[in-house]
């Protein structure tokens, strides 16, 4: 028995005390009858006279010894076997044998009726099409801001069928502080400029108070400028997105540069994109005759890159429904595919797919972003104080604000999000996601 607790490192408390206990009792017990069995037959104990009138102390001692030789070896040999014990278990395991025959543990959750977690700020890749999804309202922070915007975290370029790859991960700078400030310890950092010059654009900063976890990403408005926050170096990727390489835990602020266009600016600005767009945010070489057809019957009659993404973007959120409960995409399908033609539902990571796929078989570069979506405003009281004068005001974002959009690429305006859920018809409101992307519809 003591091999077996041991063995398996059991750190529950109460396990291990009523354990104890039931070892001294039974040691008591056992030495208790060795010495009685041992007793001289005319000092055996009689009715009238106590349990331990026949015994001495010499009985009892080398019982006890043994007992206690006994206990301590076995404690001893339970804890040289944990290791091997423990590393056999886990090549026993159902998940190991999962893996070696190939079977993803994704599809096995399901099947014994767990909910798969959809992640939004993995560097490397973003899978689509899991399965239902839990909500998820727990405050993660606050966001001090002149307006709702998209709060963009991660970018991703290459689609796999059920999944979106990001393969500019190693192309990441590390920065240094280019000022501080002794009295808060706070850094600021200047990141590399755009390569192009953008119209309309304007500057914003904006405060972010982190209420729960750590952060990969530093979330921002786009295009960041300039970083303050309390860390020795942050991380600009090639796609401008940043990070500190560690994660973040406390508060910082960002510094953007925003472009705001109306229809009338995107109507007109042509098809003429540079190569390093083309070359990695359009579908060169790839076919798919579904995806191609999908595409002619969304885009219609339109004829310029804006009124094209418009078209698809009803497309996508008329033709399926809103929903948490949607079912997974099957191993072998792709995932744009099942959605549109099939299933015709689904969370806002299959939206953001079908949306991006559909514009990129139509010739605009478009591109999968995941972050937070705007939230909502802040109840009193809840959020850090404002400085007098400050007219901009907190948001509160929960992790049911995490969210994945679609940005498409304008010739002289840059990267503008569009989302496909904010009018789409489904089981759950997002009501808050409307400023950003209407405001140019």
């Amino acid at each position: 028995a003591i091999v077996g607790l041991t063995g398996t490192v059991n750190i529950n408390l109460e396990l291990i005390v009523g354990f104890i206990v039931f070892l001294a009792a039974a040691v008591f017990l056992l030495i208790h009858q060795n010495a009685i069995f041992q007793s001289d037959a005319h000092d055996a104990p009689t009715v009238e006279d106590s349990w331990f009138s026949g015994l001495s102390m010499a009985h009892i001692r080398p019982q006890l010894i043994i007992a206690l030789m006994v206990w301590g070896a076995a404690l001893v040999m339970g804890f040289l076997i944990a290791i091997p014990v423990q590393m056999l278990g886990r090549n026993l395991s159902l998940n190991a044998i999962l893996q070696r025959l190939r079977v993803p543990p994704a599809p096995v959750r399901r099947a014994l009726g767990g909910r798969s977690k959809l992640t939004f700020d993995n560097l490397n890749q973003f899978n689509v099409g899991l399965g239902p999804i839990d909500d998820d309202p727990s405050e993660r922070m606050y966001a001090l801001t002149d307006e709702p915007r998209y709060w963009r975290g991660r970018i991703y370029d290459q689609y796999t069928g059920q999944a979106w790859v990001n393969t500019l991960e190693m192309t990441a700078k590390s920065l240094a502080p280019t000022a501080s400030s002794s009295q808060n310890e706070v850094e600021e950092f200047t990141l590399l400029p755009l390569t192009e010059k953008r119209l309309k654009t304007s500057n914003v900063t904006h405060k972010f108070h982190l209420v729960e976890g750590i952060f990969g990403p530093l979330y921002h408005a786009a295009e960041p400028k300039a970083v303050r926050a309390p860390v020795l170096a942050i991380v600009q990727r090639s796609d401008n997105t940043i990070g500190t390489g560690r994660g973040m835990g406390a508060d910082y602020e960002v510094d953007s540069e925003v472009t705001d266009p109306i229809p009338s600016d995107l109507r007109f600005t042509g098809s003429k994109y540079p190569s390093e767009i083309t070359d990695r945010y359009l579908n060169l070489g790839a076919s798919n005759d579904v995806l191609a057809q999908l595409t002619r019957e969304a885009v219609g009659n339109a004829t310029n890159p804006y009124d094209k993404t418009q078209a698809i973007r009803r497309f996508v959120a008329a033709r399926c429904i809103y929903t948490r409960e949607a079912r997974a995409v099957p191993r072998d399908r792709d995932a744009v595919e099942f959605f549109l033609n099939e299933s015709r539902e689904g969370y806002c990571d299959l939206y953001a797919t079908s949306l991006t796929m559909l514009c990129r078989y139509a010739g605009i570069p478009a591109r999968v972003v995941t972050g937070f979506a705007p939230g909502s405003p802040a109840p009193s009281g809840s959020a850090p104080p404002i400085v007098a004068g400050d007219k901009r005001q907190w948001y509160l974002l929960r992790g049911s604000d995490l969210h994945a959009w679609t940005e498409v690429y304008f010739v002289g305006y840059g990267w503008v999000p569009f989302d496909a859920t904010t009018d789409t018809g489904g089981t759950v409101s997002y009501t808050h996601l409307t400023l950003p992307t209407k405001r140019i519809v």
